[in-house]
């Protein structure tokens, strides 16, 4: 299995992003809300 495989689990970039995905314009979440929103 190579580094770059799409089907691993997500790593942690990955679930940070789909984390602020979630917080809708003109809202503001502190690195700990997204860290808590992520499962990190």
């Amino acid at each position: 299995m190579s580094k770059n495989d799409d089907t691993a689990l997500p790593s942690r970039y990955q679930l940070i992003y789909a984390a602020v995905l979630q917080i809708p314009a003109g809202k503001v979440a502190s690195y700990g809300d997204i860290a808590a929103m992520a499962g990190l």
